[in-house]
C-alpha cells in the first residue's frame, strides 16, 4: 500500500549516497530528493528531512510522526 503526504521542504542539503543498510521510504516526487530512510538490518532507525518545530502544532500527521520519533524509537 502506497501512502502519500504533502511535504514542505526547507532544506539545502540532502542525502547523496545512501548507506548499504538503509532504504528509502519517502522521496520528493518533484525532484527525487530523499525525504526519509529506514534501516534494513533490524535496527530501529528512521531518518527524515523534516522540521517539526515549524509544522507539528498545526498538522496532525506531523504530530504523530514527532510523537513516534520521540516516544517509540
Amino acid at each position: 500500500m502506497e501512502k502519500s503526504l504533502i511535504s514542505i521542504l526547507f532544506h539545502h542539503q540532502s542525502i547523496k549516497d545512501l548507506a548499504p543498510n538503509l532504504q528509502v521510504v519517502a522521496h520528493d516526487p518533484k525532484d527525487g530528493i530523499i525525504e526519509a530512510v529506514t534501516s534494513t538490518d533490524g535496527f530501529p532507525y528512521l531518518g527524515v528531512q523534516w522540521h517539526p518545530e515549524f509544522l507539528f502544532e498545526n498538522r496532525p500527521k506531523d504530530k504523530t510522526l514527532f510523537d513516534y520519533v520521540v516516544n517509540e524509537l
